[in-house]
Order: C-alpha cells, then structure tokens, then sequence
C-alpha cells in the first residue's frame, strides 16, 4: 500500500480536527504535524512533478475529493507558501449529516 494511501485512509480523522472551513495548505499543515514520518517518506517517493501532473501536494489536496460525504468545494482563495510566493488553494466546508430521529 502506497504512502499517498495511508494518509488518505487518514483523511476522516484530519477532517474532523480542521475549521469549518479550511484550505488545502491547512490539510496539508495537519498532515505534517501528525504524520511527519509518513509524510516525509511518501514525499520522497514523489519528485518535481512534470508539466500537467499534480504535484505531491496536489495529490494530497485532491485526495479531498475522494470524500464528499464530509467536505464540499467551496472555492479558492489566495494564499502565502512556505516559500513566500502566494497562489490559490482550494477552500472546503465540511458537510453535516443530519441524523435520523
């Protein structure tokens, strides 16, 4: 099983410690508190993506996609990377089942 695999099964318990609303960077920010080991060595396993691929992180944000039934799209919003630069990221809101009485 892939690393990338791990952390999404991972995703659930991520999603319930975020905001009501968060960004991917804020996904990805949680992943490296809890995950660091896992995080670092399924990175590795990821070089500079090539033109038209996602990148690591990419994938990490799209895994979100793999849960509708806790989060939604949004929108996007401008944001700093670690490296200073400011580009869009993905803003999600989780979604609230209502329980059956």
């Amino acid at each position: 099983m892939s690393g990338l695999t791990i952390l999404k099964q991972r995703y659930p318990q991520l999603i319930a410690e975020l905001p009501e609303e968060f960004d991917s960077r804020d996904l990805i920010a949680l992943i490296i508190e809890r995950y660091k080991h896992l995080y670092e060595a399924t990175k590795s396993e990821y070089p500079e993506a090539k033109r038209g691929e996602p990148s690591f992180h990419g994938q990490l944000a799209l895994g979100l996609t793999e849960f509708p039934d806790l989060v939604e799209q949004v929108g996007t919003r401008k944001s700093k990377t670690k490296k200073g630069t400011i580009s869009e990221t993905t803003v999600w809101r989780k979604r609230h089942v209502e329980k059956a009485s």
